[in-house]
């Protein structure tokens, strides 16, 4: 249908007076080549430490770095983005960092958290609206559905639309496309099936539906399968992997004389490619050592040996304070 769709756009755009086709909109690619579609709104689904809040942060990097790839699939726009959480936002901004100091952005990445409120109130939609008014997201993260809908009911289907609806507001007033992480049902998890825990009206409303599985024979292994396109065909599933990694990271204020260090460890989803490259680096050191003046290595540690690996041009050392954020 989406095929005989485009061929009579193309046609009436052929032979139509001008007068009649200069509002038709030009249809976007997908944000992110068979795998997220653009301008709407979707439900990422995954059993609890699946990754979701892995994979939408990394997507939300990789979106407002200008990086080449998401999961080996071709990212179509970069922008700024959105990244609202109800599970605290400590871990999410350290993460960040450690994603800055390894590729630069050249967008900015909000982060924003609705205490004690919830998105289920058209209230606190309107206040995220007035406060990020005038900026054009390419993607807004919801992380999770559960935790940004505090007193609603999740066995409600009318509570569940409503949501899906108040998101598709952040949509229209904001732009871009709108992700939200919920959790399958442990038993339908046990069967692999894509059903949300509760009600179903955010996947009744939802434009795309993304569901996370894990591997039972590789604990870092995932399938990021697609059971719902509405507008955009995607691919059945992807492969990718999870890789772990200490850290070491010296951030130098840009205004004071002073230095923040992070030495955590951090996670990282990964095409087959990229995780036979990276499965064996231990750490990353990001010190005053790091050849930044190499913008494309970074000094690892793999099994106790220090060596530098190359790395795709889209990612490079730089090294940022987001210590306002």
């Amino acid at each position: 249908m989406g095929k005989v769709k485009e061929l009579w756009i193309r046609l009436f755009r052929k032979f139509a007076p001008e007068e009649l086709i200069f509002d038709i909109p030009q249809e976007r690619e997908m944000l992110v080549s068979g795998t997220v579609p653009s301008d709407g709104v979707g439900a990422l689904l995954g059993v609890s430490y699946a990754g979701k809040t892995t994979v939408s942060l990394n997507l939300a990097h990789c979106v407002s770095s200008g990086a080449n790839t998401f999961l080996g699939k071709s990212i179509n726009y970069h922008g700024d983005c959105l990244y609202i959480s109800g599970e605290g936002l400590s871990k999410a901004i350290k993460d960040f960092n450690i994603y800055k100091a390894m590729t630069p952005s050249k967008h900015q990445i909000f982060f924003y958290k609705p205490e004690n409120k919830t998105l289920h109130d058209p209230q606190t939609v309107d206040e995220i609206i007035n406060q990020f008014k005038g900026i054009r997201f390419e993607l807004i993260v919801i992380d999770t559905m559960q935790s940004c809908s505090l007193g609603a009911n999740e066995n409600s289907n009318d509570d569940s639309t409503a949501f899906a609806e108040n998101a598709d507001r952040l949509r229209e007033e904001l732009g871009g496309t709108v992700l939200i992480t919920h959790h399958i049902g442990k038993n339908d998890a046990k069967k692999n099936e894509i059903i949300p825990r509760g009600g179903t009206g955010l996947t009744d409303r939802a434009d795309f539906t993304l569901g996370l599985l894990k591997d039972k024979d590789d604990e870092n292994k995932r399938l990021l399968v697609s059971p719902k396109s509405r507008n955009q065909p995607v691919d059945e599933e992807t492969e990718f992997w999870l890789t772990n990694h200490e850290v070491y990271l010296e951030i130098q204020h840009p205004l004071k004389k002073i230095k923040r260090t992070i030495d955590s460890s951090i996670t990282i989803p990964r095409s087959f490619e990229e995780y036979e490259h990276f499965k064996n680096v231990g750490r990353f050191d990001f010190s005053k050592d790091t050849p930044c003046h190499h913008p494309n290595k970074l000094k690892a540690t793999a099994e106790g040996q220090d060596q530098e690996k190359e790395l795709s041009p889209n990612r490079s050392v730089h090294l940022v304070d987001n210590s306002a954020a």
